[in-house]
């Protein structure tokens, strides 16, 4: 045997590949770094895959461009949810402003075309009752 010092890499013994590949346990690892090593799997999966997304409310997943937003939000609801909100907030006081986030209110602005005239009419009606409430004169 030579005097020359070995690398980590040539004192370990060569891992096992025996074990199942159905699992991350043929990955030889460092016991102290397992937990490390699986977040770092997890989040690479995550990026490949990345999750559908969901409704806000209803938590159905849809297609991105099903989804509605507030700027500067990421919470998504769908179209059959929103028209809920604003649908309640019209038959019901204290559900005015809509809102479907702790962001703060939406409009009908957010999703043109969504509501009718006959419901945009109503709407205005209720919110400017709304607003002629709450804002001092």
């Amino acid at each position: 045997m030579s005097n020359r010092n070995l690398t980590q890499h040539e004192r370990e013994p060569a891992p096992s590949y025996r074990q199942s590949f159905d699992t991350l346990a043929h990955i030889p690892a460092d016991p102290n770094l397992s937990e490390f090593r699986a977040s770092r799997i997890d989040n690479f999966w995550i990026k490949v895959f990345p999750p559908a997304p969901k409704c806000y409310i209803c938590q159905d997943k849809t297609q991105p461009a099903n989804l509605l937003s507030r700027p500067g939000c990421d919470h998504k609801i769908c179209g059959k949810c929103l028209i809920k909100v604003f649908e309640r907030a019209v038959n019901d006081k204290k559900s005015m402003p809509p809102s479907f986030c702790p962001h703060g209110e939406v409009s009908p602005d957010m999703a043109p075309g969504l509501f009718d005239d006959v419901f945009l009419a109503q709407w205005n009606e209720k919110y400017f009752e709304y607003l002629e409430q709450t804002v001092p004169t």
